[in-house]
């Protein structure tokens, strides 16, 4: 399984630090069809982006990518993070919310 989250005590849940694991996961290269990031966090954006960034380069199939941001992000700044990143995919879709919540 993929454990990809190291949680800090006393910090809130997204508060984590990506560890990429040695092997990649048989699911990931071959099921994962759409990646959704329920909300990326303006203070922890490059952290959740280089989880984006190892799902984006290791899912063989993956189609659809959907990431709710804050309306202090720059979605179309995230959109070209994006785009710049290798994928193992060449049938991708990107979307990015702005989520006023």
């Amino acid at each position: 399984g993929l454990v990809p989250f190291d949680f800090m005590p006393g910090y809130p849940l997204f508060a984590f630090t990506w560890i990429e694991p040695q092997l990649i996961p048989a699911c990931l290269l071959s099921k994962l069809r759409t990646l959704e990031v329920g909300y990326l966090h303006a203070h922890r954006e490059e952290d959740q982006l280089k989880l984006i960034k190892y799902f984006l380069k290791n899912a063989k199939v993956l189609e659809d990518v959907s990431i709710s941001c804050p309306e202090d992000l720059d979605t179309t700044q995230i959109q070209m993070k994006l785009l710049e990143f290798p994928r193992g995919s060449s049938l991708l879709h990107f979307s990015t919310i702005a989520d006023s919540d």
